[in-house]
This record gives C-alpha cells, structure tokens and sequence, in this order.
C-alpha cells in the first residue's frame, strides 16, 4: 500500500494501495491542530481528522499512464515527469501565490481541501478514487505532494501542492498511510 524512499531525487515517497511500509510521526509548522488531534492513536479515525497547511499550484488533468516495459522508469518519476513537463508549458504553477494557500483535511473518506479560511472548498478527493500520493523535491528545494485521481478507466488527474517543509509533506503521508491501516484492520475484523 505505501512504500518510502528517503534520497535526494526526484521520487522521496511514493503512496499507492500496491505497497506498504511503516512511516514516522512529524509535528512542525504546516500542521492544522494539536499534535493530540492528529495523531492521537487512542482516537477513532471517525473522529480526528488530520489537518495540513499548504499551497496548490493546480491540476494536471486526464493523462494516461506509460505502462510498457520499454519504458524503464518507475510510476513515481512518470508521474514528476509529467507535472514538470506541465509547469514548463504554463500549465501548472512553479511557485505558488499567497492567494494558493489551503488547508487538507484527511479523513477515513478522503482529502477535503478548503482555502485557509475553511469558507470555500476547492476540492474533494474520496478515499476510494486515490490512485497515488508521491512526495518529491522539485528541485528548488521545496517538498511537493503529487495526489494522482482515478477519474476513469487507465485516465488519471494528479492535483500538486507545494508543503512549507518536509515535515508536512512527510505529516500527510502518515496521516493518509495510518488511514489506509486503520482501514485495513477493520475490514479484517469484519471478515
């Protein structure tokens, strides 16, 4: 389900429901709430949504997949590839405005991501529909988290958002990879 490298490349983390690996606990600037909303264990899913601070530089939509075996490189650098070719063509931010910033709220059905001041909601991500989540350094020493979207059969979205630190970055793939367990465990419990 999860699966981490920590390198100065392109790909530091990788998210996705084929592997799983176990993270760390990171609280710094970034993080929504107290370090007992986040991350207490001792606290239903249900009832402590996980809350970050960070930026959107935007979507890259409906896009498909290189899935040859002529093509070496992992889904991960595929996946940064094509962001970076879309912030080369305009099409995606580099830098984000200070109008950019938003609040990811994760919970055990999803990502909900508000502007700041919790009042507008950009965007909904369901649990379900997650394909990817990868945190990548994006070369100007910033921590980005690439969110790729099942939006329809081998055609996928990827919202980009740019964290103040790595910390952050790192905050949100815990987060995520403890809802996927807590998840897992209850459909196991079920059986």
């Amino acid at each position: 389900m999860f699966g981490k490298s920590r390198s100065k490349s392109k790909a530091n983390l990788a998210l996705s429901k084929e592997s799983v690996e176990v993270g760390h606990d990171a609280i710094g600037e970034g993080f929504v709430g107290s370090r007992e909303l986040i991350f207490s264990q001792s606290l239903p899913i249900h009832s402590r949504p996980a809350g970050f601070s960070a930026h959107y530089l935007g979507v890259v939509s409906r896009f498909m997949m290189q899935t040859t075996s002529s093509d070496r490189k992992s889904p991960e650098s595929q996946l940064i590839a094509k962001i970076e070719e879309e912030q080369l063509d305009g099409k995606l931010r580099l830098k984000p405005l200070a109008s950019d910033a938003v609040t990811l709220r994760l919970d055990r059905h999803g990502f909900k991501i508000t502007k700041q001041d919790g009042e507008d909601i950009i965007l909904r991500v369901p649990l379900h529909t997650l394909a990817q989540l990868v945190m990548y350094d994006d070369g100007f020493s910033k921590s980005n988290l690439a969110v790729k979207v099942i939006v329809g059969k081998d055609l996928f979205s990827c919202h980009v958002f740019q964290c103040v630190s790595d910390d952050v970055a790192m905050g949100i793939c815990d987060a995520l990879q403890r809802v996927f367990r807590v998840i897992m465990s209850e459909s196991d419990a079920a059986m």
